[in-house]
């Protein structure tokens, strides 16, 4: 969803997404999310843009449901996540581009080129940059065995529960037993 710069009023423009538009589709095409995550195009949420001293400030909330894969068990899970949105934009302008490095380093600014923002793919590279490192379908997901590869502690799984030693400490733990 891209808006134009000339359409926002002086007043600012308010964006409101009810969850009954595919408003991320067209920057899921352009933008790769990692393997195992998939986002709702779907998303909810209230975005305000209005044009300041600094740029056009973006700010707003946005609630979207992502599918994730458990870190642990490899099972697949939604997960609801909420996102606050802070920006400034600013266009690239023959002053800025001399100037750039100093700009992109701030994290609040957002430099575009052309009069268009594409706030669809301002909420995704958000919404990728919140995913956790290890998602977890649950806190306490006991995982996969490593020997049958079933889910540990079902009836599926028979497996004694042995403290396994990492190989690389094996002669300190022989040391410890003398």
């Amino acid at each position: 969803m891209k808006i134009r710069l000339d359409d926002i009023p002086e007043n600012g423009l308010e964006v409101t997404f009810s969850g009954d538009r595919n408003i991320l589709s067209q920057a899921l095409e352009h933008i790769s999310s990692p393997v195992g995550v998939g986002v709702d195009p779907f998303i909810k949420g209230r975005l305000i843009l209005r044009e300041t001293t600094e740029g056009i400030a973006l700010t707003g909330k946005i609630r979207a449901s992502l599918n994730l894969l458990c870190s642990r068990c490899v099972a697949e899970f939604n997960v609801d996540r909420n996102i606050d949105l802070n920006f400034v934009v600013n266009r690239l302008s023959q002053e800025k581009h001399v100037d750039q490095e100093t700009c992109s380093g701030e994290a609040d600014e957002i430099i575009i080129e052309g009069f268009e923002i594409d706030v669809a793919e301002i909420i995704l590279q958000e919404l990728l940059l919140e995913l956790p490192m290890n998602p977890l379908c649950r806190e306490d997901c006991p995982g996969l065995c490593p020997n049958c590869g079933a889910m540990r502690g079902s009836g599926d799984c028979k497996c004694p529960v042995e403290e396994v030693l990492d190989p690389r400490w094996e002669k300190l733990a022989k040391l410890s037993k003398k």
